[in-house]
């Protein structure tokens, strides 16, 4: 493993494209593809999926990368002190999303320090950057502010609970998702939220393909568990439930409709990816269902949210 490899694999996670970092790197596609190559065949996992929609970083390649951007970060430090000569300044810098009054605090606190002394720098970006800035040391301070107010402002928002199917390699795969709707119509497009560390979210990206199971309010609660609170890499979530073949995905047949879509592009939201599917067929199994949404699954049938999903709310709360 070298510098250099550390260096290339950073550039690709910042720009989440082999071009753009080939680009900033002054070096050819194939030759960073290469060695983005030899890097995962020696460390033996899988750093980043390539699609033709732009690369997404595997779970294990986000934590390599979190050591990563240190290694090449300390290499600057070095750099900078002891071969540029530059006397390096006690760096003090927070990150946060724009709050006004993180800013005047960070004010004040310039004002009482001696500035000479310190390099001082405010990072106002999204609620994922600041956690990742935190994380990876490039910020001493993260600021993240979630008022009651604005809580129960969110928590107005509807939600659905369905469940995602994809199959990879022969092996079928499906988590609980809230967050899905129809972007367009001509053509129809269906968006799906996943959270990076559900195995299915890995598998939908490889595949290119996703299904989405619309469930009934009567649908049985241990349906929805089986698909929600285990992962596919430790458990077979399709044991004993009856499904359907759909575009080669596995649909429960519990389910009052069924979509299946094809992806066309992908988003990254921080700890979640939209996928943008274009419909491929879709029909009901059945006319008489009303479609259930998470107030009344979790209102009514008292369910709760994994932990991963975005309407995840602690007990404490």
């Amino acid at each position: 493993m070298t510098l250099q490899q550390l260096v290339y694999a950073v550039k690709i996670a910042d720009t989440k494209s082999m071009n753009k970092a080939a680009t900033e790197l002054y070096v050819s596609q194939p030759a960073l593809s290469s060695t983005i190559r030899d890097l995962e065949e020696e460390l033996n996992i899988e750093l980043f999926i390539r699609t033709n929609r732009g690369i997404v970083i595997t779970a294990e390649g986000d934590e390599f990368l979190s050591y990563a951007r240190q290694m090449v970060e300390l290499n600057q430090m070095i750099e900078d002190r002891y071969i540029n000569n530059e006397k390096k300044k006690n760096k003090f810098s927070v990150s946060m999303q724009h709050y006004s009054f993180a800013v005047e605090a960070f004010i004040e606190l310039a004002k009482e320090i001696r500035l000479d002394d310190f390099e001082l720098a405010v990072h106002e970006t999204r609620t994922n950057e600041v956690i990742e800035f935190v994380r990876d040391y490039r910020s001493e301070l993260g600021i993240l502010y979630l008022n009651e107010f604005n809580r129960k402002a969110l928590q107005k928002l509807s939600y659905g609970v369905y469940l995602v199917t994809t199959s990879y390699n022969g092996k079928p795969y499906g988590c609980v998702a809230n967050s899905a709707m129809q972007i367009t119509s001509a053509p129809a497009q269906i968006a799906v939220s996943i959270n990076h560390d559900n195995a299915t979210h890995d598998q939908i990206a490889q595949s290119g393909k996703f299904a989405l199971a619309i469930l009934a309010t009567d649908t049985d609660p241990a349906l929805i568990g089986g698909f929600g609170y285990r992962s596919s890499r430790d458990a077979d979530k399709f044991a004993g439930v009856s499904c359907t073949e759909k575009d080669g995905m596995p649909v429960p047949d519990g389910a009052m409709a069924w979509i299946t879509c094809r992806v066309v592009k992908l988003m990254d939201a921080g700890t979640h990816t939209i996928f943008l599917g274009e419909v491929t067929d879709c029909d009901l199994n059945r006319e008489d269902g009303i479609p259930m949404t998470y107030q009344f699954y979790h209102s009514v049938i008292k369910g709760a949210s994994p932990k991963n999903a975005p309407t995840y709310i602690s007990p404490e709360d």
